[in-house]
């Protein structure tokens, strides 16, 4: 389930619930209402009060009607469905692509990565578990190492291992330095 339609969801459970809260609240007041009125009457012990008591509950009904469509009607629900809507839009804004790559993403780097025991060969399968700009931290389970990329590596970074191959073939590989054990950039020119 996308988050925007988590969002929508939301807000149907939240208009839902004030309905439901409103639905129940009235006839609670009104049954409220009812029983403290028929309880005076009673104690007066006039039947004739029970036509006033009648007429004063259906006014009282009304009158608490006439509140609840006002209520709905606020700026206050306003406000709550121009939120809705907001958050709605900012839920499809939010899925937009996110930058390639990212952490879990499968890649393959077209450079050969040096390091002091044994090396990452070009185009091995490795796994990003750390991403953010100018670094990119992968793992690579077949030599079980975790090399780090300082700088803009994306020219040589692909999705599928031919891809990869491909690029090795037409441009050859770059040039890598190695900062420190298994933590490398790229070599300029």
């Amino acid at each position: 389930m996308h988050e925007s339609d988590s969002i929508v969801w939301l807000c149907a459970l939240a208009w839902g619930g004030w309905i439901l809260i409103v639905s129940i609240l009235i006839p609670v007041q009104l049954s409220a209402i009812r029983r403290e009125l028929r309880g005076i009457a009673k104690h007066m012990g006039v039947d004739r009060e029970l036509s006033r008591v009648e007429r004063y509950e259906a006014e009282q009904r009304a009158e608490l009607e006439r509140e609840i469509e006002g209520a709905m009607n606020t700026n206050t629900m306003r406000s709550a469905l121009a939120l809705c809507l907001l958050m709605a839009t900012a839920a499809l804004a939010a899925d937009e692509p996110k930058p390639w790559p990212q952490k879990g993403n499968t890649v393959f780097v077209a450079a050969t990565l040096i390091g002091r025991w044994k090396d990452t060969p070009a185009c091995a399968e490795s796994v990003v578990r750390k991403a953010k700009a100018g670094r990119i931290e992968i793992e690579t389970y077949s030599v079980a190492l975790i090399n780090v990329l300082d700088g803009d590596w994306t020219a040589m970074l692909f999705r599928s291992q031919d891809e990869c191959r491909q690029a090795i073939a037409q441009r050859g590989e770059p040039k890598v330095r190695s900062i420190n054990i298994n933590h490398h950039s790229i070599v300029a020119g």
